[in-house]
């Protein structure tokens, strides 16, 4: 059981269709903003990309409070304050698997409260990206979150961290935008700029 747990990093607290968020098991130990992480729940695995990372006191008595110390000097001197700080980071779907078929869409169910969490291996990106449909899910949130720009680029680095990044993939990215920014070709252009430096494969 404990080499199970080993591969996973939190679990789910609170769920939707749309997102579910999940505490991070130690505060300090959470996946980044942009990444990729999955989840089983009801015999499915389902994959979502995080757009939203909370660090705070789980005690609404003792709130973080600002010492003037280092983080070193605040384990050395006063290690009970850590005790009662957690990390919650919230994912949207991007798509989910039954057997060997991916479906990119929301689950047909809410993830279960206590699912387990863990970032998707380098094998689950490859099979999510092979598709090009992959990025409809994604982008079916952008009306929701309001730095989207700002988590699509992160989700791309992410991936390119993984040499995920195709000219195919891309190309799916700048079509999808042009379509939820009603080609706005000011802001296409920009995020698109932003992107050039980038390395792709393929």
């Amino acid at each position: 059981m404990q080499t199970i747990l080993n591969n996973y990093i939190g679990e789910v607290m609170h769920s939707t269709l749309s997102q579910w968020s999940t505490q991070a098991w130690q505060w300090n130990s959470y996946p980044d903003f942009g990444s990729v992480v999955c989840l089983e729940s009801d015999n499915t695995q389902v994959f979502g990309v995080v757009y939203y990372i909370k660090t705070g006191s789980d005690d609404s008595v003792r709130q973080a409070f600002a010492y003037q110390k280092s983080e070193l000097e605040l384990q050395q001197e006063q290690p009970q304050i850590f005790e009662f700080l957690k990390t919650e980071f919230s994912a949207i779907p991007l798509g989910y698997k039954i057997g060997n078929s991916v479906v990119y869409a929301m689950p047909l169910r809410p993830p279960k409260i206590h699912a387990f969490v863990r970032l998707a291996t380098p094998q689950e990106l490859g099979t999510l990206l092979g598709n090009a449909g992959s990025m409809q899910a994604l982008f079916s949130q952008y009306s929701k979150i309001e730095y989207f720009e700002e988590l699509l680029l992160a989700f791309l680095r992410y991936l390119e961290s993984h040499k995920l990044v195709t000219r195919a993939l891309l190309m799916q990215v700048s079509e999808q935008l042009s379509l939820v920014t009603a080609n706005d070709y000011r802001r296409l252009k920009m995020f698109m700029d932003r992107v050039g430096d980038l390395q792709f494969i393929g």
